[in-house]
């Protein structure tokens, strides 16, 4: 009887070690959910995109939100005041913000995801065709994002942002351009937009980043560029780079490649991004 009543203790213990192991673990993940915090005051959130973000459960967007921060002013930081060099690559950089921003704010996605809406879809090329606007290519059209597409938009944009400005440490964005492999607006290559003139002179791929990376995010850098201009193949550019979700032709195979040689080395590389040499900076 002894012997049984302390094995019903025992397993007692073991039940309520269990149950604080559970608790605790519960607590955890509830604490690193809670301790996901932009680089901003969400008390003081006034546009639609950053209340999304201090409204995103998953911590997700917040994250990517002080990741982008933490790197644009470690970098910046490390740009002296002092010369004239400096104070060029500092307005660059200002530039760079500031589209970075615009972006954001407005959703600008290329090749998010597919639009099976078909009444959508014909509605808007028949609203181009009425204002004599021809899609030379089928693959894609304009139209308002649906509440499912925010937070993946906006995760993309941040994304995009940190590949563009890392790269732009490596080498100006501008110079990755081929203008003769395909078609795009004249002026508004997203290689030029988020190009950053001059900050590659300074060396400081190194002070933050893995070298194993290097060749990985300017060929991504280079796959953006030329989907995001295929995704926008009309003849008259209207609706730029205000949100394009591809519909039909060769649709599923642009979405392949945006995952795969933009998405899915990008995820590597922010992934292996060290806080640590971020917030020496």
């Amino acid at each position: 009887m002894n012997i049984m009543g302390s094995k019903g203790v025992f397993m007692q213990k073991v039940l309520v070690s269990l149950g604080v192991f559970l608790i605790l673990s519960i607590s955890a993940n509830a604490e690193s959910s809670n301790k996901a915090k932009p680089s901003f005051d969400c008390a003081k959130a006034s546009t639609k995109v950053e209340k999304l973000i201090c409204e995103d459960s998953s911590g997700e967007l917040q994250n990517l939100d002080r990741l982008y921060s933490k790197l644009y002013f470690s970098i910046l930081k490390s740009i002296p005041k002092d010369t004239k060099e400096g104070q060029e690559v500092r307005k660059q950089m200002q530039k760079f913000a500031k589209n970075f921003i615009d972006y954001r704010d407005n959703m600008r996605c290329f090749l998010l995801a597919k639009n099976d809406d078909e009444r959508e879809v014909e509605e808007m090329f028949s609203t181009a065709r009425e204002n004599g606007i021809m899609y030379e290519n089928l693959n894609s059209v304009h139209f308002g994002l649906k509440p499912h597409h925010y937070k993946p938009c906006i995760a993309r944009v941040y994304k995009m942002g940190i590949l563009l400005l890392s790269t732009n440490t490596i080498i100006d964005t501008s110079s990755l351009i081929d203008k003769d492999t395909f078609y795009t607006c004249e002026g508004n290559m997203i290689l030029d937009i988020f190009s950053i003139k001059g900050l590659a002179h300074f060396k400081l791929y190194g002070r933050f980043f893995s070298k194993e990376y290097k060749e990985t995010i300017i060929e991504a850098s280079k796959a953006l560029q030329e989907l995001s201009s295929n995704s926008r193949y009309t003849q008259v550019c209207v609706f730029e780079d205000t949100g394009y979700i591809c519909t039909n032709g060769g649709c599923e195979f642009d979405l392949d490649e945006m995952q795969t040689r933009v998405v899915q080395p990008l995820d590597k590389f922010i992934h292996n991004i060290d806080l640590r040499k971020l917030n020496a900076n």
